[in-house]
């Protein structure tokens, strides 16, 4: 009994070794750059809003 409680303990020591060593050889994963410049200018409403497509650019002319 106490040799199979050692042999549990040494087993679940290098799994989490082997977890811990694992999760250090990943590489990180870098965050993305977003410039927010621009969706601030927005949000203050310093520069207008993007032009509305009319109505006429989507009918077609029938004959």
């Amino acid at each position: 009994m106490k040799y199979s409680f050692v042999l549990c303990a040494l087993v679940t020591f290098l799994g989490a070794a082997n977890a811990v060593a694992v999760a250090n050889a990943a590489p990180a994963a870098e965050p993305a750059v977003v410039d927010i410049g621009d969706m601030k200018l927005r949000l203050r409403g310093s520069s207008p809003p993007p032009p509305s497509p009319s109505k006429r650019e989507y009918e077609t002319e029938e004959e």
